[in-house]
């Protein structure tokens, strides 16, 4: 407890970049945006505000750096369940810790919106998320997953 209040689970942040790629042809979290390949961004961005940062990929994909870059492969219990087999592994792996997830294809995803979403946290409750304006939905790869949702 900090000021009477409860701390917040740590948390830990994954970028989904395990995808098959099928309709692109080629790896999305590669793809470079800004010079460098999304995927690397996103990692990077995540760094200052996590505990552990992540990147979650499919059995099949390279896993190069292995010192700059932590890894979540995706397990076989979970594979073909699209991004849900990530996160699936991810609170197998991690229980009791919140999941700061982003997905790999979302280029405009930056510092403000990242610091709008962290500012919006409230840890007693399942999740935080942005809202689509476009169906007023939560987007469900941009999110703050508490420990009890997962």
């Amino acid at each position: 407890m900090t000021d009477g209040l409860p701390v917040p689970p740590p948390l830990y942040g994954l970028v989904l970049s395990g995808g098959e790629s099928r309709r692109m042809g080629v790896d999305k979290g590669l793809i470079a945006y800004r010079g460098v390949a999304q995927r690397e961004l996103l990692y990077a961005l995540l760094q200052p505000v996590c505990a552990r940062v992540f990147l979650s990929v499919n059995p099949s994909q390279a896993r190069p750096e292995p010192e700059r870059f932590e890894y979540i492969v995706d397990q076989p219990a979970y594979s073909g369940n699209g991004p849900i087999g990530a996160v699936m592994g991810f609170r197998d792996a991690y229980p009791g810790v919140g999941l700061l997830l982003v997905s790999c294809d979302l280029p405009f995803f930056g510092a403000e919106a990242l610091r709008a979403l962290l500012a919006a946290r409230e840890p007693t409750r399942s999740a935080t998320a942005f809202l689509n304006p476009e169906n007023d939905r939560p987007e469900p790869l941009v999110t703050i997953y508490e420990p009890r949702f997962l």
